[in-house]
């Protein structure tokens, strides 16, 4: 019969997978800041897995699909959030090759819509063309982009 620290243990790591998908290493701190036992954080975390509730792949899987669509980020930005919540290397690079990079162009394009819109860039004279090329380049790159799809993006929009 599991301990009362295990069962614990366990309602936490719960509650805690309750609000989100996490990462095993994301579960797995989290049990340690709340100092349960190694072993015991070790078996709820087996427990956990056993039982499909934590699946790393799944988890960054479902990280691109939603923060791409949702927040409009680029590859370079979700795998420094994927790497944040302790998700394995391989992990996060099996989970960015299922962004292609025509859906990652069209992310950037909608990033930049809902800063400048066609109309506006149109009233501008090249000089305040080119600021906002930097601006805007500046902002898609914090955004987590390449550069070659930030190049395009620009010229597309250089081009209305």
């Amino acid at each position: 019969m599991p301990s009362d620290a295990f069962q614990q243990a366990r309602s936490a790591a719960v509650r805690y997978l309750s609000l989100a998908a996490r990462s095993e290493a994301g579960l797995r701190a989290r049990l340690e800041r709340a100092e349960y036992p190694s072993e015991i954080v070790e078996a709820v975390v087996e427990e956990c897995r056993q039982r499909g509730w934590i699946d790393d792949e799944a988890m960054a899987g479902q990280w691109v699909a939603d923060r791409a669509a949702r927040k409009n980020y680029g590859g370079r930005r979700l795998a420094e959030e994927m790497r944040r919540q302790g998700l394995p290397r391989q992990v996060v690079e099996e989970a960015l090759q299922r962004l292609s990079p025509e859906e990652e162009l069209e992310h950037a394009r909608a990033a930049l819509l809902k800063r400048l819109s066609p109309e506006q860039a149109a009233g501008l004279g090249p000089q305040e063309k080119q600021a906002e090329l930097r601006r805007h380049s500046q902002f898609l790159m914090r955004r987590g982009f390449d550069v070659c799809t930030i190049e395009q993006v620009m010229r597309e929009w250089l081009l209305k």
